[in-house]
Order: structure tokens, then C-alpha cells, then sequence
């Protein structure tokens, strides 16, 4: 439990810090990709549930209640785009946004210990692309077992009385993926995709730490979005990095 507390405590300490060392001028780019992939999940309900809902529709072979089948298969099909829109926004985000998030982990490796350990360098451009390389295949790793595990958990939930015990157990499922993805900004540097995932699973109570207060964050309406990536990435950093490297000898104001 020592690792669920420091996980937690790094959200204090990166409150403390960013303001100092400019963190939060990264605060723009998941607002700019969250706008980005609100209107692209938009667009999606808008043009894609009603071609699916008429499919769904011809189904039907009857006349009675064709009404009512109507309208009911297309706020369903409108409903269903929108939860998975909902389950995928957060990896979508990610995503789209690792490049800045994994640049913001090394603004706060720099900031702390004053040198970059684990990064090889390069042109900005191939650094760029191996990054979204990197974010697309960790994401696809985890949002497989995410949505398995929710969707076990779901089943679960039909048992009566067993709702109680899988609501909770969903948003820590949610929590812990979340976590994993935080962390993955500074593995990324240090470890391949494999030893990044045994480096979580080892320090479970640490992942799972950091995405409770992430989720947390993140289910503030509209300003948990914009807050919880930038956030969770700081702290993500502090905590992992103090794994790695150990705590930071001096404070280094760059």
C-alpha cells in the first residue's frame, strides 16, 4: 500500500511544482484534442447511427408497431455509438496527445533531476512518429483487457444483488488501465512495451493509485477532461521516476 500512497501524494507534489517549472502550459493540448475528438464522436452519431438503425430496421418483417420499432432502434443504435464513443474517448485522447504528454514526463525528468536519462534523442519528426507508434500500441494492449474486464464484470452485474460489488470494481478496472497509460509516459523512455507492462503489474497499488485520483479528476464535467491527462501525467512521472532514478537530490529550477 506504501505505492498507493505515493502515487496519490504525487498529485500534491506536481500541484506544488508545476506552477514553478511551467507544467501547466501543456494544459492546452488535451483541450485542443478533446474538442478534436468530441466533434469527430459527433460526427459519427450524426452520420453513422441512422444508415445502421434502418439496417437494423429491415430486420423487422412486420407492420405492427413499425413506429415504435423505428424510434426505438435508433435512440438504441444512437445510445450504443455514444457509450463506446465514451469507453474509447479517454484512449483516443491519449493517443493523439502521447507525443505532448510523453515531451511534458520529460519536462518534469529535466526539471527534477536535471538530465534526461532514458531519452535516445533524434529528429523531432521520427521522435514524433515513434511516439504515436508507441501510444497506438500500448493503447491497443490495454483497451483490449479493459474492455474485457468491463465487460465480465457487466455480466457479472446481471447476478442479483452483485451490482453493488461490480460498480465500484468497474471504475477501479477503469482506474487501473488509466493508471497504466500515465505511467507509460516515462516507461516509454526507459523500457519496451513488455517489461513496461510487467513494470505495472509489479507495482500494481502504484497504478492503480495514480488512475483512482485520474478518474477521479476525470469525471469532474468538462474541466476533468481538460485537467486529468495533464495532471496525471505529472504525477505519473514523480512517482515512476522515483522508482527508477530514486528521489531527487536537488530541485532544479529550469
Amino acid at each position: 500500500m506504501g505505492d498507493f500512497v505515493r502515487a496519490i501524494s504525487a498529485y500534491n507534489t506536481s500541484l506544488q511544482l508545476a506552477g514553478r517549472h511551467g507544467w501547466w502550459s501543456f494544459v492546452w493540448i488535451p483541450i485542443a484534442v478533446s474538442i478534436l475528438v468530441g466533434v469527430g464522436l459527433a460526427m459519427l452519431i450524426i452520420y453513422a447511427a441512422p444508415p445502421i438503425s434502418q439496417t437494423i430496421e429491415g430486420w423487422y418483417p412486420w407492420d405492427t408497431a413499425k413506429s415504435l420499432i423505428s424510434v426505438t432502434v435508433a435512440v438504441l443504435t444512437a445510445l450504443i455509438i455514444l457509450s463506446l464513443g465514451v469507453l474509447l474517448f479517454k484512449y483516443l485522447v491519449l493517443i493523439i496527445a502521447f507525443p505532448f504528454m510523453s515531451f511534458l514526463s520529460q519536462r518534469v525528468e529535466k526539471s527534477l533531476y536535471g538530465s534526461i536519462e532514458g531519452y535516445e534523442g533524434g529528429q523531432a519528426v521520427s521522435q514524433f512518429f515513434k511516439e504515436i507508434i508507441r501510444g497506438v500500441g500500448i493503447s491497443t494492449r490495454l483497451i483490449f483487457w479493459e474492455i474485457l474486464w468491463v465487460v465480465l464484470l457487466l455480466l457479472l452485474s446481471l447476478i442479483p444483488g452483485m451490482a453493488i460489488i461490480t460498480g465500484p470494481a468497474i471504475f477501479l478496472v477503469h482506474s487501473y488501465f488509466a493508471g497504466c497509460v500515465n505511467m507509460d509516459y516515462t516507461l516509454e523512455r526507459y523500457y519496451g512495451i513488455p517489461a513496461s507492462i510487467r513494470f505495472m503489474r509489479h507495482h500494481f497499488w502504484m497504478t492503480l493509485g495514480n488512475g483512482f485520483v485520474f478518474m477521479l479528476i476525470f469525471s469532474i464535467p468538462v474541466l476533468g477532461i481538460f485537467l486529468s491527462p495533464v495532471w496525471g501525467t505529472m504525477a505519473a512521472s514523480i512517482s515512476t521516476l522515483d522508482l527508477i532514478r530514486g528521489a531527487p537530490q536537488t530541485d532544479h529550477k529550469r
